[in-house]
């Protein structure tokens, strides 16, 4: 699920990364806490019928948890944003310094050049920024609620464990058949992007032979088929949203109806499952999260096989007298 190469730059910025999946932790412990406060404080009112002198200290707490939590939130996303836009401009500064290097650089495919620079680069962006960061929360999240569920309520506990896991397999299925459309829908994107901007270089020597007309009729074929190919990569997309959130929805509905039947037996008590219940849905969240951001990791290793290509390429060509 990581691709080696694209995580290579990674640990040049390692410090400003490590601190980034941090902050998204301590996201984590102020949910736990705000949510552990308002099921205390629905306790409180329901079951005790607490005055106001009772519950305003820990609506207090419960409102500077949710600032911290809004805190940490926006601090992840200025790191994140930080380190990969270091990335992106050491990718670009190594792709100019190849492109300098090579004597044959007149020969090149301008257009597929200037298109690996701007729109190849710009797509790992997310990836970074994104895919990255969720998948470390994706797997230390989880573990660090289930650490507050199971000493509360071991078959909740249980539950939660078990669910999680059918998030990433269906996340990694559906990931197989869209790995190949991905690729193909990038190679459209670069030969059209990189054609067009070779029409663009000799375009008036096209209208002066009169061949402008027949370069449009080929742009518009390939606008075609890379709109169809866009097409079938949402419909992966769309699948495998759905199917996430169907299996975050479902175990969500098994985990209440379980506290819920406890509740009314009397073998479970109010402010446990209140709190467990709140949790639930943060603790799906990250794999979620997750689930929607691993397209743009196939979209990252279609963009960084061209990359590698380009700079591991060998230098000079041997000219012929």
């Amino acid at each position: 699920m990581i691709n080696r190469y694209l995580f290579s730059p990674v640990k040049r910025e390692l410090s400003t990364f490590i601190f980034t999946i941090l902050f998204g932790l301590a996201q984590a412990l102020a949910i736990l806490c705000e949510y552990y406060i308002l099921a205390k404080v629905i306790a409180l009112v329901v079951l005790v019928q607490a005055d106001s002198n009772k519950i305003l200290p820990y609506l207090f707490f419960a409102l500077l948890a949710l600032a911290a939590r809004l805190f940490f939130e926006v601090t992840e996303n200025r790191l994140a944003k930080k380190y990969t836009s270091a990335i992106l401009q050491d990718f670009r500064k190594s792709i100019i310094i190849k492109i300098k290097e090579k004597s044959n650089f007149n020969q090149q495919n301008l257009g597929k050049l200037y298109n690996l620079l701007d729109n190849g680069v710009e797509r790992l962006s997310a990836y970074y920024s994104g895919y990255l960061p969720q998948l470390m929360k994706g797997v230390f999240i989880p573990v660090l609620f289930l650490c507050f569920v199971f000493p509360r309520d071991i078959r909740s506990g249980l539950i939660m464990l078990l669910t999680i896991f059918l998030i990433p397999f269906f996340m990694i299925l559906i990931g197989k058949f869209t790995e190949k459309v991905s690729k193909k829908q990038w190679k459209l994107i670069s030969s059209l992007s990189a054609y067009l901007k070779d029409i663009l270089f000799g375009i008036e020597t096209l209208k002066v032979i009169g061949r402008s007309k027949e370069q449009y009729n080929k742009i518009l074929s390939f606008s075609q088929s890379y709109a169809k190919a866009t097409i079938r990569v949402q419909r992966f997309a769309f699948l495998s949203a759905f199917v996430l959130e169907l299996i975050g929805t479902m175990s969500i509905a098994v985990l209440a109806v379980g506290l819920g039947l406890r509740l009314v037996n009397g073998n479970m008590d109010y402010e446990i499952a209140f709190f467990i219940l709140l949790l639930a849905p943060e603790y799906y969240q990250p794999m979620r999260q997750l689930g929607v951001f691993f397209h743009t990791s196939l979209d990252a290793d279609a963009t960084s096989e061209d990359i590698k290509a380009l700079l591991e390429e060998d230098g000079e060509i041997a000219w012929g007298n």
